[in-house]
C-alpha cells in the first residue's frame, strides 16, 4: 500500500496468494485495509479511493487436509471468505455502480452477473484484465471474455496469479521468454 501511494498509482493489481488458507476475518481486514488506506494523496483525485483489481491465488483458496476436490475449495471460498475482496475491485464495484449501487452483498445484481474467474477495468486507456488461473488452466468461458476484451483495440495488460508458459520453439529470442515463463 505505502510503494502504491509513494508512486502515485493509479491502479493496483493483487494476482493472488493475498493470504494464506483461507479465512473470513483475514480477507475481511485486507479489503478493509485497501478500501481505506489506498486513497490518492494529491492533485484533483486526493481523497478518492485508488482502485484494486483481485484475483485470486491457490493460497487463498486452497485448504490442505480438506477432503473438498479443488475446484470445490475454489468455488466455495471465493463466494465466502474471499467475496469482500472481490466486491470492492474495481472490476466489480465499477460493474455495481453502472447498475445503480446499493449494499455490495445483498442487491440481487450481484445473483451471478460476476465473475470470479475474470474481470475486466479500463485505466487511462489501458486495459487491465484479470483472469483467475489459480488452477493452472483458463476455462473456455475465460478464453472467450478474454478474446472478446481483446477486440476492444486496447493497450491491455493481463493479469495471472500463475505465469504463462510458453515451449521453447514458441519463444521468440534464442529460447528465452520476455515475460513469464
Amino acid at each position: 500500500v505505502d510503494l502504491a501511494l509513494a508512486a502515485q498509482a493509479d491502479v493496483v493489481a493483487l494476482s493472488g496468494d493475498v493470504v494464506n488458507f483461507p479465512q473470513a476475518q483475514t480477507a475481511a481486514w485486507v479489503a478493509q485495509m485497501l478500501n481505506s488506506s489506498l486513497r490518492h494523496h494529491h492533485g484533483h483525485q486526493a481523497g478518492k479511493i485508488v482502485p484494486y483489481l483481485f484475483t485470486a491465488g491457490n493460497h487463498d483458496w486452497f485448504y490442505e487436509g480438506s477432503a473438498a476436490s479443488q475446484p470445490e475449495l475454489q468455488r466455495q471460498w471465493r463466494q465466502s471468505a474471499l467475496h469482500p475482496l472481490y466486491a470492492h475491485s474495481a472490476t466489480w464495484r465499477a460493474e455495481f455502480e453502472s447498475a445503480g449501487g446499493g449494499n455490495y452483498f445483498s442487491s440481487p445484481f450481484w445473483s451471478g452477473r460476476n465473475s470470479y474467474d475474470f474481470g475486466a477495468h479500463e485505466v487511462g486507456g489501458v486495459l487491465l484484465l484479470t483472469l483467475d488461473n489459480s488452477r493452472y488452466q483458463i476455462n473456455y468461458d475465460q478464453l472467450a471474455f478474454f478474446r472478446a476484451q481483446l477486440l476492444r483495440w486496447l493497450p491491455t495488460v493481463l493479469i495471472l496469479h500463475v505465469p504463462l508458459s510458453v515451449s521453447e520453439t514458441l519463444r521468440p529470442f534464442k529460447g528465452f521468454a520476455l515475460c513469464g515463463d
